[in-house]
């Protein structure tokens, strides 16, 4: 505690004493304490520095006395108080509860927080009530900025591994568990499955050797934009002896959601499906409809929940066959009740059929199929077509024997399936009508996630899931394919399967391959391997960017243990003399104005070097361009001008990171919007920067808007005739409106200086910059109100003077202290934006050779940038004026003022924001 004050202390004793006296029993003060004896006034730092204080004083168990504490202030009434000051070092008294602190910080702005710590769990106690360390599967994480942090951080971690002794009782769950969930995860990631020490060193030992295995997942994620993600629940012949058992032991979830169906399938058949799932007598029967049915609808609930509950949440479901059902369940579409109703009476009416069918899946398009069972089609049925080259027949045994023993010898592969049931095929017909009946009516509810159709082959909505439907769905066949289709074609590139074992991901495979799209796709079980195939499809996950709530992946209690730190890659931060300045805040820009004449440009804020990529894109060139190039080069231009307005090399600006996570402010942001729409005649939302858009969201929006505006309005933005008074931009408005309120106030004043060393001629400088005004009308515009609304006055010349004030005669500290006045005293200068100019500039000369000049700008008519286009300029007519040609450069295509103009009327034809 401690506000520093007397006023500020007493009131904090007040308050703390009303509060922690209430209930307190007599002689056991509130020992109170300030980290300012320690460090003194730290404002914004005060409340950390305090947390780590009694963080250090709760570990040690030791209260630290307040240092210079002798006599107690005479506002604060300790004798009547629950409280006390400590003056020597004093042990924590033990009262058999966990200690207690409370922190304190109040801010100077009025914001005032209080934290209370509390001890941690002993770690013996913690560990005494956990089972043995065993050979079990474990998920190790680690991440880094960069792909050699990464790799220097996976060789500590193996380092630490393989050290003779860990630290005293740390258990590899421990380990897993502080990697996962108690670090920042960052954009190049590992993620590793092993189950012993040993195995994790030899895995770690293969990725730094850029060895891959099915264990190790390695990449760099999209951390800020995450891929969607859909769930594939599969159909029949995934089921196999024990599936679930291990997950329903170790997974809370998992064995919750079978609980559930558990309970509503006894009431509708008298049977338990837990003891389905964990009886060894059932080998016979697995594949029996009314015992493969429901095992693997409540094993893919099971599998589906625990991904939920892991924070991998779908943003599309699709089923193939029966996992339809479990796919609209698991959206909303049916409650729990319903979809095992229907799953009930679908296996009731197919244990009929018995061992009377078979099916498999061939290596075949569907047409190819439909030729290959030619002649048959009363015996065999396309069941589904699950790819571009994979459908699935069914029908008698006998005949898909024949059919497939003729397209092996033509070298088609197939793939049995395990089921004994001729599911889909016209063996169904007899059923249909049966079923139909016993499901009555079917009343679909609101659907919570998309759901894809693999009856339709499309995304439907949940009221067109009513008994019909789930008759067609019976009956078949399963267009698979044109569902997978058609999500990945939304951008649906990563699956999950919700399967017991992996039946569909090769033909999701196949369509992303003939779609020439990438993707991940993820098995959620296999035969004899459970927790194991989800930690690694969950690895994956983790490497892709996906985010992920570890705190749900550790079921039983753990406790963080200390780990490698982060491994800075060392990076020297200091200027290099080439880009010092004498006072330290500015960067040069190099500028040639010809005759050995060299010059630094200091600009006010501004980037170390001109935007020579921004600056060759325009609109024009970008409408004109190959429409494959636009989106590269709107891309490659916006990362230029973000990275001068933050700061940033631009080869380092990761496009796809927020503005906000790179530091952007309301000020950068508003600069940053001004540039585009100057440089690209595009109107960008504000509220972008700073909600989470990046560099690609910009340039898809900026890209969608080009080609929006070129069908909407045909032709490039022209200039128009002379008008007295023009409309302001968007920026220009904001900007008026503060001077409004504090007329001339020069926060919004841009100050930029350029030291000139050689022959100087004074004349063709100040000619040159003229020239530049005459070039441009923003250089010549002042600002009015006309019928309550701002304007824009061009004046049709503006003659600028560039005052010489000779300062050779003074002494370095003498040149250099006036130099400093006067810089700030220009900069200060507050500006009439009605009478203008809005630009000034003034020469020192510190010798012959040695000049430096002045220039202040109002924001109204220019920025940081601009500032550095208008030396280039300057310099470019300096050295033909001073080579006898012309100084005049080609008249500019478009002003400031038709860039508003347009605004204006865009603003008034459709919403911007």
């Amino acid at each position: 505690m401690g506000a520093g004050t007397l006023v500020g202390d007493s009131i904090e004793a007040k308050a703390l004493g009303k509060v922690l006296g209430t209930d307190r029993a007599a002689g056991r003060e509130c020992v109170i304490g300030s980290v300012k004896t320690n460090l003194g006034h730290l404002e914004a730092a005060a409340g950390i520095c305090g947390l780590i204080k009694v963080a250090l004083a709760i570990r040690h168990k030791m209260i630290p006395p307040s240092l210079h504490f002798c006599v107690a202030s005479p506002l604060i009434e300790f004798d009547k108080l629950p409280l006390r000051v400590e003056k020597a070092l004093k042990v924590w008294p033990d009262n058999g509860a966990p200690a207690l602190a409370g922190v304190s910080c109040f801010g100077f702005g009025g914001t005032n927080a209080h934290v209370v710590l509390q001890e941690g769990p002993n770690r013996t106690t913690v560990r005494s009530g956990r089972s043995p360390e065993d050979k079990q599967a474990r998920l190790l994480t680690l991440s880094a900025h960069t792909l050699e942090a990464l790799r220097s951080l996976a060789d500590s971690d193996r380092d630490y591994l393989s050290r003779e002794r860990l630290q005293p009782g740390v258990s590899l769950t421990e380990i897993c568990y502080t990697a996962s969930a108690r670090r920042s995860h960052h954009d190049y990631r590992l993620a590793v499955v092993a189950r012993s020490r040993e195995e994790f060193i030899e895995k770690i030992s293969r990725f730094l050797k850029g060895e891959g295995c099915r264990c190790i997942a390695s990449g760099r994620g999209d951390v800020y934009r995450r891929p969607k993600l859909g769930f594939v629940f599969s159909g029949h012949g995934s089921q196999w002896l024990g599936m679930g058992r291990q997950l329903f032991r170790q997974e809370p979830a998992f064995r919750k959601a079978v609980a559930s169906c558990d309970e509503i399938f006894k009431q509708l058949s008298d049977e338990s499906l837990i003891e389905k799932l964990t009886s060894d007598r059932l080998a016979p029967d697995l594949n029996e409809p009314g015992v493969m049915q429901p095992l693997i609808f409540a094993v893919q609930l099971g599998l589906a929940t625990v991904w939920q509950e892991w924070g991998l949440a779908p943003d599309v479901v699709v089923g193939h066959g029966m996992g339809e059902i479990t796919a609209a369940h698991f959206a909303g579409a049916l409650c729990l009740k319903d979809a095992l109703r229907i799953l009930a009476q679908q296996s009731r009416v197919l244990s009929r059929l018995s061992r009377r069918g078979s099916m498999a899946a061939v290596s075949l398009a569907s047409e190819e199929a439909r030729r290959a069972i030619s002649g048959l089609e009363g015996r065999l049925s396309i069941a589904a077509i699950n790819s571009p080259c994979e459908t699935e027949l069914s029908g008698e045994p006998a005949a898909l024997r024949q059919i497939l023993k003729q397209l092996g010898h033509s070298g088609v592969s197939a793939r049995p399936i395990n089921c004994d049931v001729a599911l889909h095929s016209a063996q169904i017909d007899s059923l249909c009508a049966e079923f139909s009946q016993s499901l009555g009516e079917v009343y679909p509810k609101p659907q919570r996630v998309a759901y894809c159709s693999s009856v339709e082959g499309r995304v439907c909505e949940s009221t067109e899931l009513n008994a019909d439907y789930w008759v067609r769905n019976f009956r078949g066949p399963a267009r698979f394919s044109s569902a997978i289709r058609q999500l990945i074609e939304r951008d649906e590139h990563t699956f999950i399967e919700i399967s017991p074992r992996p039946m569909l991901l090769t033909a999701i495979g196949q369509e992303l391959e003939q779609l020439n799209k990438q993707g991940a796709l993820l098995p959620s079980m296999a035969y004899a391997r459970e927790r194991e195939v989800l930690l690694e499809s969950l690895g994956s996950l983790f490497v892709e960017g996906h985010p992920i709530v570890w705190t749900n992946v550790y079921t039983e209690p753990c406790l963080p243990v200390d780990l490698p730190s982060y491994p800075w890659q060392r990076e020297r931060c200091w200027l290099s003399d080439e880009n010092h300045s004498d006072n330290g805040n500015h960067k040069p820009l190099r500028v040639d104005l010809g005759d050995n004449l060299s010059t630094s440009c200091q600009e006010a804020g501004g980037p170390a070097n001109s935007p020579d990529k921004a600056e060759s894109v325009t609109r024009a060139s970008l409408l004109a361009a190959r429409p494959e190039d636009r989106s590269r080069l709107i891309e490659e231009n916006l990362r230029a001008l973000a990275a001068e307005v933050l700061g940033f090399d631009t080869q380092r600006l990761d496009p796809r990171r927020p503005f906000i996570s790179l530091g952007i402010d309301s000020l950068m942001a508003v600069e940053l919007k001004n540039r585009i729409e100057t440089h690209l005649g595009v109107t960008v939302p504000m509220l972008g920067f700073l909600e989470g858009d990046s560099v690609a969201d910009l340039t898809t929006f900026v890209l969608d808007k080009l080609m929006e505006e070129r069908s909407a309005r045909p032709g490039s933005i022209a200039p128009e005739g002379e008008v007295p008074r023009h409309p302001l931009s968007y920026g220009q408005q904001g900007l008026w409106l503060l001077d409004r309120l504090d007329p001339g106030n020069p926060v919004y004043n841009i100050a930029g200086a350029v030291r000139l060393r050689g022959a100087l001629d004074v004349s063709a400088l100040g000619q040159s910059l003229n020239e530049v005004v005459k070039r441009h009308e923003a250089l010549r515009t002042t600002f009015c109100s006309a019928d309550g609304l701002p304007r824009q006055v061009i004046r049709p010349e503006q003659r600028l003077t560039i005052p010489l004030v000779d300062l050779s005669g003074l002494g370095e500290g003498g040149r250099k202290t006036e130099e400093m006045r006067l810089g700030a005293e220009q900069a200060r200068r507050r500006f009439d934006l009605s009478q203008g100019p809005l630009l000034l500039a003034s020469l020192l000369r510190f010798g012959e050779q040695d000049h430096f000049l002045q220039l202040t700008v109002h924001h109204t008519i220019s920025d940081t940038w601009s500032l550095s286009v208008l030396m280039r300029e300057v310099a470019a007519i300096y050295a033909a004026l001073r080579k006898g040609e012309s100084g005049s450069l080609p008249p500019l295509p478009m002003q400031y003022n038709d860039f508003a103009r347009r605004q204006e009327q865009w603003l008034k034809g459709e919403s911007a924001y």
